[in-house]
C-alpha cells in the first residue's frame, strides 16, 4: 500500500508540473489555427470584393504611407469587404464599452510595457503616425465589427487598408502577437502589417508559418 501511495504522489507532482506547459501549449496551438482560419477569410474576402466591384479600386497601403490611394476607392473596398464577410454585430464607436472587442491594450501601451523606461509621452510619440492604434481609439473611436465566426475586425479608418483583428474575438488573452494581428491590403491582396507584440507573443509572419 505504502509503495502504491508513494507511486501516486509521484505521478501527481508529475502532472502538477506538466499541465500547466501542455494547457499552453494547447492554447497555442488553437491561437494559430484560428489565426490561419481568419486569414483565409479575410484574404478570400480581399478577392471576392475584387470581382463584385468589377474593378481595381486604388486602395493600398505601402511603406506606412496611404500611396497612391484615393479615400473614396478604399470606402468602396472596405464596404464590399464589410458585406462580404458575414457581421452579427457592429460597433461604430465605444467598441469596448458596447461588447464588440476584450479589453485591448492600445499600441502607445504595449510599447510602454516592452520598454519600461518610458514616459507616457515617449510611447504616444512613438505611435504619432499610428494615433487610431493608440489604446483610446481602438476602445472609444474606432469602429468594430464581430463576424460569425467569432472573431472582431476594427477598422483603422474607413479610407484606410488596415486593419487590427482580434482572431478569437472576446476570448481570452487578448494581447498583440498572440489573438491580435494588423494586416493591410497591398498589391491587391492581404498581408501581415507588423507591429510590436506583447511578451511572449509571435509576429503576424511567424504565424503564417507555423
Amino acid at each position: 500500500m505504502a509503495e502504491v501511495l508513494i507511486t501516486l504522489g509521484i505521478i501527481g507532482v508529475v502532472a502538477a508540473m506538466t499541465l500547466p506547459t501542455i494547457i499552453q501549449n494547447y492554447q497555442k496551438r488553437a491561437l494559430q489555427s484560428q489565426f490561419k482560419k481568419v486569414y483565409s477569410v479575410l484574404s478570400n474576402a480581399v478577392v471576392k470584393s475584387y470581382a463584385d466591384l468589377g474593378y481595381e479600386p486604388t486602395c493600398s497601403y505601402i511603406d506606412g504611407l496611404h500611396i497612391g490611394s484615393t479615400v473614396e476607392n478604399c470606402i468602396e473596398m472596405n464596404n464590399q469587404m464589410l458585406a462580404n464577410l458575414g457581421i452579427i454585430k457592429k460597433c461604430d464607436d465605444h467598441a469596448y464599452e458596447n461588447g464588440c472587442i476584450g479589453p485591448i491594450k492600445g499600441l502607445d501601451t504595449v510599447r510602454m510595457e516592452n520598454n519600461p523606461s518610458w514616459t507616457s509621452e515617449q510611447a504616444s510619440e512613438s505611435t504619432s503616425d499610428d494615433v487610431r492604434f493608440r489604446e483610446s481609439y481602438i476602445r472609444n473611436s474606432n469602429p468594430a465589427y464581430v463576424l460569425l465566426d467569432g472573431s472582431v475586425l476594427m477598422l483603422y479608418h474607413i479610407g484606410y487598408p488596415l486593419y487590427l483583428v482580434d482572431v478569437n474575438g472576446l476570448k481570452n488573452p487578448n494581447k498583440w502577437g498572440y489573438d491580435i494581428f494588423v494586416f493591410k491590403i497591398k498589391n491587391n491582396r492581404l498581408q501581415c502589417h507588423e507591429y510590436s507584440y506583447q511578451k511572449g507573443g509571435s509576429t503576424c509572419r511567424d504565424m503564417l508559418l507555423k
